[in-house]
């Protein structure tokens, strides 16, 4: 009737009640490669292996090169690919050590759990994505000052 619910409203906590963990914080996540959090870091890096990584993000910035088009220019490359709403690097890239993922679970309330998977540019792939955007993307007035 009218005041029927779908199991998946049933199977979801009340909105009162958080779906963190006990002190307030979110799941843990797992990666495809050990990746901590250090503080001691500069901001948007993290370690893999003792290899300071960054996020496509923060690679961005680093490069002195607006976000939109830098993933547009890596998609343009083929070195990430969209696949619904993140951008994954192509298999080879991972092999070569530029890039890695990163994957984390959360729970949502009306699906259950969820995993993201967030692409991750080590230390050598920053380097390899400075030289690439030097040669193969045009200078911007963003990128000259």
């Amino acid at each position: 009737p009218h005041n029927a619910r779908t199991n998946a409203q049933q199977a979801a906590p009340p909105a009162h009640q958080s779906t963190r963990g006990a002190a307030g914080r979110a799941p843990q996540s797992t990666a495809t490669n050990p990746v901590q959090h250090n503080a001691n870091r500069p901001s948007g890096c993290v370690s893999m292996n003792k290899q300071a990584t960054y996020s496509l993000k923060d690679a961005a910035k680093r490069l002195g090169v607006g976000q939109r088009k830098f993933y547009a220019f890596l998609r343009e490359q083929g070195v990430i690919f969209k696949q619904g709403a993140e951008h994954l690097p192509r298999p080879e890239f991972v092999t070569k050590g530029f890039l890695s993922t990163h994957i984390s679970t959360y729970v949502h309330p009306i699906h259950g759990e969820q995993a993201r998977t967030k692409t991750i540019v080590t230390t050598s792939g920053l380097i390899w994505l400075k030289e690439l955007t030097d040669t193969k993307l045009p200078i911007t007035e963003e990128k000259a000052a």
